[in-house]
């Protein structure tokens, strides 16, 4: 990958890339790679992965992966990240404004740049905290949610009559 494509990002932290601009299934493990030096999970100290419902999360290879790390993956139902998902409750909301804010004039060089300084900003200790709460899963509330707002969730395999 082009460097340029991750100029001004966080101290530590690393670009994948690939022609679709979604996330793949080689691309997830060489992350995985990058989170276990990070997060060092070892036999006394398991860690909790929450992912959305995405094909590349639930290959062989990644799960795998994330098992001999001690790394729980846990992939959330679909279209309920905006409610289940910690950071989307709470940080990712807030970060529109300050990436708004700083753009004026922008080259795809200048991308992460901008994300890094919107991101630092907003990402606080205390909304990541939150972000646990909102979604109940710590401390652990399996009542914060009615069935219904899960409704939608059931209807996306059902097939069309014509």
């Amino acid at each position: 990958m082009n460097p340029l494509f991750i100029r001004g990002c966080s101290p530590g932290a690393v670009g994948y890339a690939n022609g679709s601009g979604w996330m793949d299934s080689d691309h997830l493990v060489k992350y995985l790679g990058h989170f276990i030096n990070h997060v060092k999970p070892g036999p006394n100290k398991k860690i909790l992965l929450i992912l959305d419902n995405h094909n590349s999360h639930r290959t062989l290879a990644a799960i795998t992966k994330a098992r001999q790390a001690n790394i729980i993956m846990v992939s959330l139902p679909p279209h309920t990240s905006h409610r289940l998902q910690p950071l989307d409750c709470t940080v990712f909301g807030s970060f529109e404004t300050p990436v708004c804010k700083t753009v004026s004039r922008v080259s795809l060089y200048d991308i992460v740049g901008m994300f890094s300084r919107a991101f630092l900003h907003v990402a606080t200790m205390e909304k990541a905290v939150k972000g646990f709460q909102t979604t109940g899963i710590y401390p652990f509330n399996n009542e914060i949610f009615s069935d219904e707002c899960f409704r939608p969730s059931e209807v996306t395999d059902v097939p069309v009559n014509e």
